[in-house]
Order: structure tokens, then C-alpha cells, then sequence
């Protein structure tokens, strides 16, 4: 009977338990219910978080912001060498073909046109002209020193076109000399010069040129230009051959009396001369005055 007792307690103590934990339960419900409403609620809220960011991202990228992370290093370069060149192109200054400054050395001598694409092609032109460019001892002995300017076309074969030439000079003389050996040096195509025609094919081209002529130091006409980014050009050439005097005492004082007896002799023989020449009435750049470069 105890043990039937002892049962009958245990199984009303537990029921009791359930009770209390199920009551307890049905109390509670709307608690439940707003938990679960407030986790559904939130979830799309994050979502929508999300993908406006990615919206933003997207319409960022577009705009070409250089800062977000969805711009790959392919787009970037891209974006920086069009910069550079836009930046370039506003930003470079063309000067007349008789300014100095279109010769003064700059960085677009080695960043030159169209990505260096004719430095060969420059070079062989600057090599041709360079070759046939000569100061005659007879053009420094009549004072015939000073700068040439000249704007030339060569066209697609490689010939000097010189219908849009532009010359500007202080000797009229040095004008003609300067001309000559532009048209001597581009008479005839070369067969190399044709090849790199046909490789890149290098369209009529416009050159501008300085050509010095001073007295100094032979030595200086070995300095070549070694910058062919641009079609522009600077010759130099130098002679230590000095004029010859038009006077008599002109001549004593420059050179007509010196311990060097050869070169007294030279220079006495140069005179006398040019003194004959004189008096039969001969030029001897009669040949030049007639040349049609000579009125241009």
C-alpha cells in the first residue's frame, strides 16, 4: 500500500510539473510571436542595406572614381594614359617655325609624336641633310656667318616638296646654301628610307629646322643631334676661318703681321685676292643671287 502511495505522489507530482511548464508556456505566446515578426522583419531590411551599396558602387564606378575597389589595374592604366594624354595635348605649346623655342631642347624631344613611332624615319632625314651641309671656307671669307630658319615638307616617298616652304634668315646667301642641301640631301629616295615608309607607314611630313653657322671651334660641327622624337631639327657648323678684311689697315691689325709666317702668308694671299676679284668687278656668289631660293 506505501509503495502504491509513494507512486500515486510521484505520478501527481510530475503531473503538477508538466502543468505548470505547459500553463506557464501558453502564457507567454505573443512574445513568441513578436520575436519571430521582429526577425522577418529585419532580415529584408539588411538586404536592401546591401544591395543599395552595391547600387552605389556600381554608379561610382561609372562616374570613374579611382578609389573603389571594383576598378581592376587594367581600367586604372587605361584611365591614367588617357589623362596623360588629353593632359598633353591642352598643354603643349607650338611655336612658329622661326621662334626659338620650337628648338629649345624639352622632354617632347624624347616623349616625341605619335609614341616615337618616326624617330627612325626623323633620324635618316637629319642624317641625309647633315651629310651634304657644308661651311665653305669662301662663305666665311666674305662674313657670311649667322642663323637660317626653314620649314620644309617631305613627302611620302621621301622627296623634299617645297611648295609650302617658309624660310626666314639673316643672310640671304646662307639662305641658299641652306636650301641647296636640303634639295641635294632629299633628291632621291633611299631604299631604307622606303622600307620604314611601307613598315610604318609614314604619312607627308612637315620639318622645321635651325641652321647656325658661327665662327668657333671646327671641332663643334662633330656634335649631332641625338633627339629625333620631334620633326625638328638643329645644325650647327663652325670654322675658325675669319673674314678678310675689305681695308688695308684692317688687315695689318687682324692678322697681316704675326710671328706665324705661314699663316701670314695665308691670310696676305686670301687679300690680295679678294682685292683682284674686286677690281674686275666678280662676285663670287653671283651663282647664289640667281638661284630662285635667293628671292624667296
Amino acid at each position: 500500500m506505501k509503495i502504491q502511495r509513494t507512486q500515486g505522489l510521484s505520478l501527481l507530482i510530475h503531473a503538477i510539473i508538466v502543468l505548470v511548464f505547459f500553463s506557464g508556456e501558453l502564457k507567454t505566446p505573443d512574445k513568441k510571436v513578436e520575436l519571430l515578426q521582429f526577425e522577418i522583419k529585419e532580415t529584408p531590411k539588411k538586404k536592401i542595406l546591401v544591395k543599395d551599396l552595391r547600387s552605389n558602387e556600381k554608379k561610382t564606378a561609372a562616374s570613374g572614381s579611382l578609389f573603389l575597389p571594383s576598378m581592376n589595374s587594367q581600367s586604372l592604366l587605361a584611365l591614367v594614359e588617357k589623362n596623360s594624354g588629353e593632359a598633353a595635348t591642352n598643354t603643349k605649346t607650338t611655336y612658329q617655325f622661326n621662334d626659338q623655342k620650337t628648338y629649345d631642347p624639352s622632354i617632347e624631344d624624347v616623349f616625341g609624336d605619335n609614341g616615337n613611332q618616326n624617330w627612325e624615319y626623323n633620324r635618316e632625314i637629319y642624317r641625309r641633310i647633315d651629310t651634304n651641309l657644308l661651311f665653305d671656307s669662301i662663305l666665311a671669307q666674305y662674313n657670311h656667318f649667322g642663323r637660317v630658319y626653314v620649314q620644309f615638307t617631305v613627302t611620302e616617298n621621301g622627296l623634299v616638296n617645297f611648295s609650302g616652304l617658309k624660310t626666314d634668315a639673316t643672310d640671304a646667301i646662307l639662305k641658299v646654301h641652306v636650301l641647296r642641301a636640303i634639295k641635294k640631301s632629299l633628291l632621291q629616295p633611299v631604299e631604307s628610307m622606303k622600307a620604314m615608309k611601307k613598315l610604318k607607314l609614314i604619312p607627308e611630313t612637315v620639318f622645321q629646322a635651325e641652321f647656325n653657322f658661327t665662327y668657333g671651334d671646327h671641332n663643334n660641327n662633330f656634335a649631332k643631334q641625338n633627339n629625333f622624337g620631334r620633326p625638328v631639327f638643329v645644325f650647327n657648323r663652325s670654322t675658325t676661318e675669319k673674314p678678310v678684311p675689305k681695308e688695308l689697315l684692317e688687315q695689318l691689325l687682324t692678322g697681316g703681321v704675326t710671328p706665324n709666317i705661314s699663316l701670314m702668308y695665308e691670310r696676305w694671299q686670301k687679300y690680295n685676292k679678294k682685292k683682284h676679284l674686286e677690281s674686275i668687278q666678280f662676285d663670287p656668289f653671283e651663282n647664289y643671287k640667281r638661284d630662285s631660293f635667293y628671292r624667296m
